[in-house]
């Protein structure tokens, strides 16, 4: 058996244990979390058969002691709550992960108990089976951002439909180390209550937030807000189409549950963070006001009434790598496909629409 890599394992849950503050938690947690589990996955992956007892046994005493009152004793009942649960998650999966790999246990994945767990034993065993990813650009901003600009960042909503599971999304619970607030778990299942009137029986997804660049880490200690709804809903289509997307078009916008575009705040500092990557096209709500004068040169801005419609906006770069119109741009793609048929939501109801030039949201391009 590896044993500095069970003795390591047990040395992060007992350094965890000693944190005693939220500050010092948001500086170490992502990084402590991200050797955790490739240390979790090392003792799955080397551990011999003769050994496979006493790995269990540590296992079990790791995770005994993360219920106790005193570890991780941060004063933030949620987000050591959250932490916990991760830290169990990670072990129990290791320890099963362990077991069934010298088949001492049988691995059923489809009678784990949910998507994280199973997304957990399958990477712990190489089993982990993706069959269609999709990709949108976000704009995260730090509810009280330390100075101006330091917290606007642009990130990467990748979501994925894996081989196991069926009408779940859920984070990737080992590349999603944050703790994820009620209005933004909400605005999740929005999202998925939009998409599903079309898609009732649809495959599991998983979704995590990747870094825009190598210098700009996304790890947020907390996860809060509703502005990534609509992005959640439009690669949800991009999935269930088929049809996966690879725009450079962020988008912020929360989503009702008849999939209607709901502006958020905080667009100012969206928009610099869009400035920041360099994002050509930023899709927000029909109805949201957005100042001219803080709408940087070469960005532009599009109106949407609903995800469907940011959806075919998402997809026209795929359709034009593909099925080429005649221009090189967003717009000019869009346009190019203005008798498309695509979903909308009216009264309710499933309906297909052909539209017209003059029924097409126009772009509001600022410069």
């Amino acid at each position: 058996m590896n044993e500095p890599s069970l003795d390591r394992l047990a040395g992060i849950v007992d350094e965890l244990s000693a944190v005693r503050g939220v500050r010092t938690l948001d500086l170490s947690w992502a990084a402590l979390s991200e050797e955790l589990w490739e240390t979790a996955r090392v003792v799955v992956q080397d551990t011999p058969p003769n050994r496979v007892d006493p790995a269990d046994n540590v296992l079990t005493e790791c995770d005994r002691a993360t219920r106790g009152i005193t570890w991780l004793d941060i004063g933030h009942p949620k987000v050591r709550a959250h932490i916990q649960a991760t830290v169990s998650l990670l072990l129990r999966a290791a320890n099963l992960s362990l077991r069934s790999r010298h088949g001492l246990a049988r691995h059923d994945p489809g009678g784990l108990e949910s998507g994280p767990m199973r997304s957990a034993v399958a990477w712990m065993l190489d089993t982990d089976k993706t069959l269609l990813t999709s990709s949108i650009p976000i704009l995260l901003v730090a509810p009280h951002g330390p100075a101006a600009g330091e917290g606007d960042l642009p990130a990467t909503l990748v979501m994925e439909i894996v081989a196991d599971g069926r009408n779940e999304v859920y984070p990737d619970p080992r590349r999603v180390p944050g703790c994820v607030e009620d209005d933004f778990a909400e605005a999740v299942e929005t999202a998925r209550e939009a998409v599903s009137e079309w898609w009732p029986d649809h495959p599991a997804m998983r979704w995590r937030l990747d870094p825009w660049g190598l210098d700009r880490a996304v790890a947020p200690l907390m996860l809060v807000g509703t502005s990534l709804g609509a992005a959640f809903a439009v690669n949800m289509i991009s999935l269930c189409r088929r049809m996966p997307a690879r725009s450079p078009s962020a988008i912020t916008a929360s989503v009702g549950s008849d999939g209607r575009l709901v502006a958020v705040r905080d667009i100012d500092r969206k928009i610099a963070a869009a400035q920041l990557a360099e994002i050509p096209n930023l899709i927000v709500a029909e109805w949201q006001d957005v100042p001219a004068d803080r709408v940087p040169a070469g960005l532009s801005i599009y109106h949407m009434s609903d995800v469907w419609r940011a959806a075919h906006l998402v997809a026209s770069p795929y359709r034009q790598e593909n099925h080429p119109p005649s221009g090189e741009r967003l717009r000019d793609s869009t346009l190019a496909e203005v008798e498309s048929r695509i979903y909308l939501i009216a009264n309710g109801r499933r309906h297909y629409e052909t539209i017209s030039i003059t029924g097409l949201n126009q772009p509001m391009v600022f410069s």
